[in-house]
C-alpha cells in the first residue's frame, strides 16, 4: 500500500515538472515572436524615418 502511494506522488511531482517545462518552452517561443517583431517594427520605423527625411 505505501508503495502506491509513493508511486503516485512520484507520478504526480514528474507531471508538475512536465507541464511547467512545457510552459516555459511555450513562453520562450512567443518571447523569440516579440523579439523578431520588435526587430521589424524598428528597421521598418528606421525605413520610414528615412524617407521622411529624404523628402525634406
Amino acid at each position: 500500500m505505501e508503495f502506491l502511494v509513493i508511486l503516485g506522488a512520484v507520478v504526480v511531482v514528474v507531471t508538475i515538472i512536465a507541464l511547467v517545462w512545457l510552459i516555459l518552452k511555450e513562453l520562450k517561443e512567443e518571447l523569440e515572436i516579440e523579439k523578431r517583431n520588435t526587430e521589424l517594427l524598428k528597421m521598418w520605423l528606421e525605413k520610414a524615418r528615412k524617407e521622411r527625411e529624404k523628402e525634406e
